[in-house]
Protein backbone atom coordinates (compact mmCIF):
# COMPACT_ATOMS: atom_id res chain seq x y z
CA UNK A 1 0.00 0.00 0.00
CA UNK A 2 2.64 2.51 1.03
CA UNK A 3 4.62 2.20 -2.20
CA UNK A 4 1.72 2.01 -4.67
CA UNK A 5 -0.53 4.65 -3.10
CA UNK A 6 1.93 7.49 -3.66
CA UNK A 7 1.42 7.37 -7.45
CA UNK A 8 -2.35 6.82 -7.36
CA UNK A 9 -4.98 9.41 -8.22
CA UNK A 10 -7.79 7.48 -6.56
CA UNK A 11 -7.59 5.14 -3.56
CA UNK A 12 -10.37 2.77 -2.55
CA UNK A 13 -9.97 0.55 0.48
CA UNK A 14 -12.60 -1.86 1.73
CA UNK A 15 -11.20 -3.50 4.83
CA UNK A 16 -11.45 -3.29 8.61
CA UNK A 17 -10.95 0.11 10.21
CA UNK A 18 -10.37 0.78 13.87
CA UNK A 19 -10.47 3.56 16.42
CA UNK A 20 -9.05 2.72 19.84
CA UNK A 21 -10.89 4.71 22.45
CA UNK A 22 -9.23 2.83 25.29
CA UNK A 23 -7.21 -0.29 25.97
CA UNK A 24 -10.15 -1.82 27.85
CA UNK A 25 -12.18 -3.57 25.14
CA UNK A 26 -11.21 -7.04 23.94
CA UNK A 27 -10.96 -6.02 20.26
CA UNK A 28 -8.82 -3.01 21.10
CA UNK A 29 -6.57 -5.07 23.33
CA UNK A 30 -6.08 -7.63 20.52
CA UNK A 31 -5.16 -4.87 18.07
CA UNK A 32 -2.79 -3.24 20.54
CA UNK A 33 -1.15 -6.55 21.43
CA UNK A 34 -0.42 -7.21 17.77
CA UNK A 35 1.42 -3.92 17.27
CA UNK A 36 5.18 -4.12 17.35
CA UNK A 37 7.02 -1.00 18.51
CA UNK A 38 3.73 0.93 18.77
CA UNK A 39 2.69 -1.04 21.85
CA UNK A 40 5.47 0.55 23.89
CA UNK A 41 4.59 4.02 22.63
CA UNK A 42 0.94 3.52 23.55
CA UNK A 43 1.85 2.43 27.05
CA UNK A 44 4.01 5.51 27.61
CA UNK A 45 1.50 8.04 26.34
CA UNK A 46 -1.04 7.71 23.59
CA UNK A 47 -0.32 9.63 20.40
CA UNK A 48 -3.73 10.46 18.89
CA UNK A 49 -2.78 9.32 15.37
CA UNK A 50 -1.88 5.86 16.68
CA UNK A 51 -5.46 5.34 17.84
CA UNK A 52 -7.00 4.97 14.39
CA UNK A 53 -6.12 3.11 11.25
CA UNK A 54 -6.93 0.22 8.96
CA UNK A 55 -6.10 -3.46 8.88
CA UNK A 56 -4.30 -4.81 5.80
CA UNK A 57 -2.95 -8.17 4.66
CA UNK A 58 -0.54 -9.68 7.14
CA UNK A 59 -2.26 -8.42 10.27
CA UNK A 60 -3.18 -11.96 11.29
CA UNK A 61 0.37 -13.27 10.86
CA UNK A 62 2.84 -13.68 13.72
CA UNK A 63 4.48 -10.45 14.83
CA UNK A 64 7.43 -9.46 12.64
CA UNK A 65 10.85 -9.82 14.23
CA UNK A 66 12.16 -6.60 12.70
CA UNK A 67 10.80 -3.38 14.16
CA UNK A 68 10.52 -1.60 10.79
CA UNK A 69 8.73 -4.49 9.08
CA UNK A 70 5.08 -3.97 8.10
CA UNK A 71 2.74 -5.65 10.55
CA UNK A 72 -0.51 -5.36 8.58
CA UNK A 73 -1.79 -2.40 10.57
CA UNK A 74 -1.65 1.01 8.95
CA UNK A 75 -2.18 3.74 11.53
CA UNK A 76 -3.22 7.31 10.88
CA UNK A 77 0.28 8.32 11.98
CA UNK A 78 1.83 6.21 9.21
CA UNK A 79 -0.61 7.61 6.64
CA UNK A 80 0.22 11.18 7.68
CA UNK A 81 3.88 10.60 6.78
CA UNK A 82 3.13 9.46 3.21
CA UNK A 83 3.18 11.77 0.20
CA UNK A 84 -0.34 11.33 -1.17
CA UNK A 85 -0.47 14.71 -2.89
CA UNK A 86 -1.35 13.05 -6.22
CA UNK A 87 -4.46 11.43 -4.72
CA UNK A 88 -7.60 13.24 -5.81
CA UNK A 89 -9.90 11.12 -3.64
CA UNK A 90 -9.35 8.41 -1.02
CA UNK A 91 -12.40 6.28 -0.24
CA UNK A 92 -12.23 4.24 2.95
CA UNK A 93 -15.17 1.84 2.95
CA UNK A 94 -14.14 0.59 6.38
CA UNK A 95 -15.87 0.80 9.74
CA UNK A 96 -15.13 3.74 12.05
CA UNK A 97 -12.61 5.52 9.79
CA UNK A 98 -14.16 8.91 10.54
CA UNK A 99 -13.66 8.60 14.28
CA UNK A 100 -10.83 10.27 16.11
CA UNK A 101 -9.76 12.01 19.25
CA UNK A 102 -10.47 15.62 20.08
CA UNK A 103 -7.72 17.43 21.96
CA UNK A 104 -7.33 21.02 23.08
CA UNK A 105 -3.85 21.53 21.65
CA UNK A 106 -4.21 19.78 18.30
CA UNK A 107 -7.94 19.72 17.58
CA UNK A 108 -9.35 16.57 15.99
CA UNK A 109 -6.91 13.73 15.25
CA UNK A 110 -7.75 10.65 13.21
CA UNK A 111 -7.66 9.29 9.66
CA UNK A 112 -9.29 12.48 8.38
CA UNK A 113 -6.41 14.51 9.79
CA UNK A 114 -3.82 12.04 8.51
CA UNK A 115 -5.20 12.02 4.97
CA UNK A 116 -5.21 15.82 4.89
CA UNK A 117 -1.63 15.93 6.21
CA UNK A 118 -0.60 13.43 3.53
CA UNK A 119 -2.02 15.74 0.86
CA UNK A 120 -5.19 13.89 -0.20
CA UNK A 121 -7.58 16.32 -1.89
CA UNK A 122 -10.84 14.58 -0.88
CA UNK A 123 -11.38 11.81 1.63
CA UNK A 124 -14.52 9.76 2.12
CA UNK A 125 -14.64 8.04 5.49
CA UNK A 126 -17.24 6.48 7.78
CA UNK A 127 -18.62 7.40 11.18
CA UNK A 128 -19.70 3.93 12.25
CA UNK A 129 -19.80 0.27 11.24
CA UNK A 130 -20.96 -0.06 7.65
CA UNK A 131 -22.78 -2.98 6.07
CA UNK A 132 -20.68 -4.35 3.22
CA UNK A 133 -23.51 -4.80 0.72
CA UNK A 134 -25.16 -1.45 1.50
CA UNK A 135 -21.90 0.48 1.35
CA UNK A 136 -20.97 -1.33 -1.87
CA UNK A 137 -24.25 -0.27 -3.46
CA UNK A 138 -23.79 3.32 -2.32
CA UNK A 139 -20.22 3.53 -3.57
CA UNK A 140 -21.15 2.03 -6.94
CA UNK A 141 -23.71 4.80 -7.31
CA UNK A 142 -21.14 7.36 -6.13
CA UNK A 143 -18.59 6.20 -8.71
CA UNK A 144 -21.18 6.33 -11.49
CA UNK A 145 -21.92 9.96 -10.59
CA UNK A 146 -18.21 10.79 -10.58
CA UNK A 147 -17.03 8.92 -13.65
CA UNK A 148 -20.10 8.57 -15.83
CA UNK A 149 -21.82 11.87 -15.05
CA UNK A 150 -18.59 13.80 -14.31
CA UNK A 151 -19.82 15.22 -10.99
CA UNK A 152 -17.37 16.69 -8.50
CA UNK A 153 -16.65 14.40 -5.54
CA UNK A 154 -18.59 16.44 -2.97
CA UNK A 155 -21.64 16.74 -5.21
CA UNK A 156 -21.52 13.03 -6.08
CA UNK A 157 -21.47 11.85 -2.44
CA UNK A 158 -24.31 14.26 -1.62
CA UNK A 159 -26.39 12.99 -4.55
CA UNK A 160 -25.61 9.39 -3.59
CA UNK A 161 -26.91 9.94 -0.07
CA UNK A 162 -30.02 11.77 -1.29
CA UNK A 163 -30.75 9.02 -3.83
CA UNK A 164 -30.33 6.32 -1.17
CA UNK A 165 -32.60 8.23 1.21
CA UNK A 166 -35.40 8.18 -1.39
CA UNK A 167 -35.53 4.37 -1.25
CA UNK A 168 -38.02 3.63 1.55
CA UNK A 169 -36.14 0.67 3.02
CA UNK A 170 -33.00 2.82 3.42
CA UNK A 171 -34.54 5.78 5.26
CA UNK A 172 -32.77 5.13 8.54
CA UNK A 173 -29.66 7.37 8.76
CA UNK A 174 -27.39 4.43 9.60
CA UNK A 175 -28.06 3.13 6.08
CA UNK A 176 -27.43 6.30 4.08
CA UNK A 177 -25.47 8.75 6.25
CA UNK A 178 -22.39 6.78 7.26
CA UNK A 179 -20.07 8.29 4.64
CA UNK A 180 -18.56 11.74 5.14
CA UNK A 181 -16.62 13.66 2.53
CA UNK A 182 -13.84 16.02 3.55
CA UNK A 183 -12.04 18.34 1.19
CA UNK A 184 -8.48 19.36 1.91
CA UNK A 185 -8.41 22.39 -0.35
CA UNK A 186 -10.46 24.94 -2.17
CA UNK A 187 -8.99 23.91 -5.51
CA UNK A 188 -11.39 22.91 -8.30
CA UNK A 189 -12.57 19.33 -8.07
Amino acid sequence: FKAMSQEAHWLHLSTHGFFLESEDSKEEKNILDSFTERRLVLKQGTHPLLLSGIVLAGANLPKPQEINMDDGYLTAQEIATLDLSKVHCAVFSCCDTGLGKSELATGFSGLKTALAAAGVNHSIITLWNVLEQQSGNQLSLFYSYVFQYKMPVTQAINKTQRSTLLISKFRHPCLWASFLCYSNSIQPQ
